[in-house]
């Protein structure tokens, strides 16, 4: 009986994301945003090399995630279903109160979806510690006028349209990663902080490297964002001399 139970409520809980793959998921602003760290997940998961260098908290992520969507290969609607039965609270990521009473029973090769929310927390808690209380050193506080000037840039349209590839691109990545077309100081900050400068040119900082072409927003990676502002930086300096 207690077995039959069980299989009841896993199926509430499977039959709804099997009915949601069949049609377009709505996801509310806490469920996009974790969205972006499973699609990460995902990505780091294809990558076995730099897996190999991870830290336990991303390898532990990467292995909750694998178990419960059956697969290493990024899949946009396994993430989708994901997020759609997950939010936020108090700034943590939590199952939805219909799904909680199978955190613990449902399990996907020995993992629970208590075991996933908890390595995906910690791997967005991760990330985001990483960006606050941010203070620039002197390469990154050049780096931020850089951004800044992309961002401002942003905000003109009519000016957009007359501009060259090197710019447009650079606005283009700019607003993929921060997700908005206006200039915001924190935005320009904490993108600066993942950053230094190397023989002159802008690249990642080392402990962010292994995520340069996992993690993506909008389909624009951070390897693709970091070429652009640093193209868009030499274009200006060339200009100046």
């Amino acid at each position: 009986m207690k077995h039959t139970t069980w299989l009841c409520a896993l199926l509430l809980f499977v039959l709804p994301l099997v009915a949601k793959g069949q049609q377009q998921v709505a996801l509310d602003e806490s469920q996009q945003e974790i969205v972006k760290v499973i699609e990460t997940v995902m990505h780091l998961s294809e990558q076995e090399a730099i897996l190999d260098q991870a830290d336990a908290t991303t390898r532990k992520a990467v292995e909750a995630v694998c178990a419960l969507t059956g697969q290493k290969e990024y899949n946009e609607k396994r993430a989708t279903d994901l997020a759609s039965s997950l939010t936020l609270e108090d700034n943590h990521i939590v199952l939805l109160p219909k799904y909680q009473y199978l955190a613990e029973d449902a399990k996907w090769d020995g993992v629970s979806l208590a075991e996933l929310v908890k390595a995906i927390d910690d791997f967005r808690s991760m990330t985001l510690t990483g960006q606050q209380q941010v203070t620039l050193d002197e390469s990154q506080q050049e780096i931020v006028k850089v951004i800044e000037t992309v961002m401002h840039l942003s905000e003109q349209d009519a000016t957009l349209a007359q501009a060259d590839a090197t710019t447009r691109k650079a606005v283009e990545v700019v607003r993929a990663l921060t997700g908005q077309k206006e200039y915001s100081e924190k935005e320009a900050t904490d993108l600066a902080s993942l950053l230094t400068l190397e023989d002159n040119h802008i690249v990642l900082l080392p402990k962010y490297q292994h995520l340069a072409e996992a993690a993506r927003w909008d389909g624009v990676s951070l390897a693709e964002f970091v070429k652009a502002i640093d193209d868009f930086r030499s274009m200006t300096l060339t200009g100046q001399q």
